[in-house]
């Protein structure tokens, strides 16, 4: 995995006028593709799961 990115980390990138690139991740295995590509931040969450692969809850399970 890359290096942590701080709050800190991207207030100084902010201050130095760097551009912060983020993205949407809908699992492990795109944000770690995110990840090695040197994304700074990568939020994921499941909820396209449900659309992509039709499930009735978020985190893969379903509760019946």
């Amino acid at each position: 995995m890359g290096e942590r990115v701080t709050i800190a980390a991207l207030q100084g990138m902010k201050r130095g006028a760097k551009k912060i690139v983020g993205v949407v991740a809908w699992d492990f295995q795109i944000a770690k593709i995110a990840d090695r590509a040197g994304v700074d931040i990568v939020s994921v969450g499941d909820s396209v799961g449900m659309n992509l692969w039709g499930r009735k809850e978020p985190g893969g399970h379903d509760p019946r």
